[in-house]
């Protein structure tokens, strides 16, 4: 079922409606030039790092099937996989993940700067190490890190969510479930980074941000029965009786213009029933104000002096578009 950020994020970042299937990296080639070396992948394969030298410093840029984790504080470290082993303190350093599963919750940890290695106890991993400093994920742009801000509220908000460095823990009635990080950072090995955008306990329900080498999505996951029920979509908006559902689905820009999917759904017994799925490429220039339900089986999609998109919902989807022409005659 599954389909589905610090991510090296795209001009702007799209909701992508393509399925992701793991392909085969066909790059097998070594190449030095201007002191810079990128090993050949058949590495992976060994669990080799692939690296690059950089004046004569070396990168690991990919281990397969480790997790590059962005630590922004303090990581533990111990010299064996035992919590009684010798143990130091690394700062802020960015590190690839491993792990172990003969030994529950241990990793082994290798540096991007191939300079420190060891085991990491990924429950001894703090809040501070993943979520960072709050105020600087606000200023910084970057929309990974801004979605790192809206997780950490919810944190705080629900004592049944914990997060431990790259692997978040739901205890939702009892059941536990989980989301690990995957992602790392070579192009051509896919992976995913996880964080809660909303959390809807009386409806069994998280909106998870997914976020990978491409771009990212958000879908909708019941806990109850722990399963993805509505994928590919940006911030949903529900009518009062959560009966319908209305989100964008994917946009990219095209210089002055912005072209992107509206998706409507209806919803019955926690199931999530597409019912409208077509594009508009709108103005830039023009002021978006939001998605307003105006009753149950009415949406505005509101542009301001430059219109809006009106769904009625009735026995039929009586649809209006009063949006001013892009290339009026």
């Amino acid at each position: 079922m599954k389909n589905i950020i610090s991510i090296l994020m795209l001009t702007s970042i799209f909701f992508s409606c393509v399925n992701k299937e793991t392909t085969e990296n066909k790059h097998s080639t070594s190449e030095n030039k201007n002191n810079y070396n990128i090993l050949t992948v058949d590495n992976i394969n060994n669990n080799e790092p692939i690296s690059r030298l950089l004046d004569d410093e070396e990168f690991i840029l990919s281990i397969k099937e480790a997790i590059l984790y962005n630590n922004r504080d303090t990581l533990t470290v111990y010299k064996n996989n035992q919590k009684n082993s010798e143990s130091f303190i690394i700062n802020n350093e960015n590190v690839f993940l491993t792990k172990i599963d003969e030994t529950p919750g241990w990793f082994y940890l290798k540096s991007t700067r191939n300079e420190v290695e060891g085991y990491v106890y990924i429950y001894d991993i703090s809040e501070k190490s993943f979520y960072g400093d709050l105020e600087q994920n606000e200023k910084s742009g970057n929309y990974y890190r801004y979605q790192i801000n809206a997780e950490y509220k919810i944190n705080k908000q629900n004592e049944n969510i914990n997060r431990y460095g790259p692997l978040l823990i739901i205890n939702h009635n009892g059941k536990i479930t989980e989301f690990l990080d995957t992602f790392n950072t070579y192009k051509d090995i896919f992976g995913e980074k996880f964080l809660i955008i909303n959390y809807y306990p009386e409806n069994n329900e998280l909106l998870i941000l997914e976020t990978y080498w491409q771009g990212a999505s958000m879908f909708i996951y019941n806990l109850e029965h722990n399963e993805y029920r509505c994928k590919n979509i940006d911030i949903p908006y529900y009518n009062n009786t959560r009966t319908y559902m209305v989100t964008f689905s994917f946009n990219e820009d095209f210089g002055l213009f912005k072209s992107m999917s509206i998706k409507l759904f209806i919803i019955r017994n926690g199931f999530y029933e597409e019912i409208y799925n077509e594009f508009i490429t709108i103005d830039k220039k023009w002021l978006y104000k939001g998605i307003f339900w105006i009753n149950n089986n009415e949406v505005h999609i509101d542009y301001g002096e430059s219109g809006k998109i009106i769904f009625k919902i009735g026995n039929e989807l009586n649809i209006i578009n009063t949006l001013v022409p892009l290339f009026p005659e």
